[in-house]
């Protein structure tokens, strides 16, 4: 007899350093708080953009999030992978994200600047009943219901859109910057 696994999950974890990414959105984060456009979606507390509209973000976005499917993915079909809609998050001391997902084929978060400590982004099991099956008796990671991420600056991760998941409020004066954005895949 053997053990079948049946279902997995996964997120890709990567790095990505580009300066002339970090001026641009530090820019446009200060033009729209100085605009006063806060977004308030799955935020508590914190200042969250309007979709952005910066071509040479979505294109750097797009361009990351294209190579690391194409490279831990196998497709059917010739893809176009493309960013269809990116947000800039800032979270200062004692704010977060409540639990939420995306309707789209992937989403991910790209870190500018994190605090030391705390403000983990949690993915949580789409399950119900994982809370209450006793389930947390296993050490083993397929029993896991909540996986927690320290995000560090550079951090660039992807993830199903439709994972539902949240950012813990750090509490460091340090405000923790991130670009979130969704992934759209398209046959072509």
């Amino acid at each position: 007899m053997a053990k079948v696994q049946i279902f997995t999950d996964s997120i890709i974890q990567s790095e990505l350093i580009n300066p002339k990414l970090h001026k641009r959105v530090y820019e446009l984060l200060g033009r729209y708080i100085a605009m006063d456009k806060n977004n308030v979606i799955s935020n508590a507390g914190g200042f969250q953009t309007p979709p952005i509209k910066c071509n040479y973000i979505l294109d750097v976005l797009s361009e990351k999030a294209g190579a690391l499917i194409n490279e831990n993915y196998s497709l059917k079909k010739k893809t176009i992978i493309k960013v269809s809609a990116a947000w800039i998050n800032r979270n200062d001391k004692y704010n977060f994200n409540m639990p939420h997902v995306h309707t789209t084929n992937f989403s991910g978060i790209y870190y500018l600047q994190t605090p030391k400590e705390n403000g983990h982004l949690v993915f949580m099991k789409n399950d119900a009943s994982e809370d209450f099956c006793g389930n947390n008796q296993f050490i083993d990671k397929e029993f896991f219901s909540r996986w927690r991420v320290i995000p560090k600056q550079n951090e660039f991760i992807l993830f199903p859109g439709n994972f539902t998941h949240l950012v813990e409020a750090h509490y460091e004066d340090t405000p923790r910057i991130s670009v979130a954005f969704n992934v759209s895949l398209s046959y072509g």
